[in-house]
């Protein structure tokens, strides 16, 4: 069998560029939370931001409750808004687009010890 024609080690900056474009969609996605819909900011908890600094203080497992949830769920809050559900979707395929490509970095890797 030959190696793959691509080294693993090239996606490396590809899932890079969506973990960090990722935070930052959630970032401008809690922004948009925190300036339009305050209330529902303090009633999840008052998440942080990844990158985000908040004027209040905020919280961590906040933000890893609502980081998990908003992957699978889009907020009564975000439905109301198309802008907000954009945004969320936007995060969401990012994330998910990370996981895909170090998915795909580890089958390489075995692909290539198995040589």
């Amino acid at each position: 069998m030959s190696s793959p024609a691509v080294p693993p080690i090239v996606l490396f900056p590809l899932a890079g560029f969506f973990i960090l474009r990722g935070f930052w969609l959630y970032d401008q996605t809690l922004r948009a939370l925190y300036t339009t819909q305050h209330e529902d900011w303090k009633k999840s908890g008052k998440p942080a931001g990844f990158f985000l600094r908040l004027p209040e203080e905020a919280s961590a497992s906040a933000r890893s409750s609502c980081t998990t949830s908003w992957l699978f769920r889009t907020p009564s809050w975000a439905q109301a808004t198309p802008a907000h559900a954009k945004l969320i979707l936007k995060f969401r395929i990012h994330i998910f687009l990370f996981w895909a490509t170090v998915l795909a970095m580890g089958f390489m890797m075995t692909r290539m010890s198995e040589n």
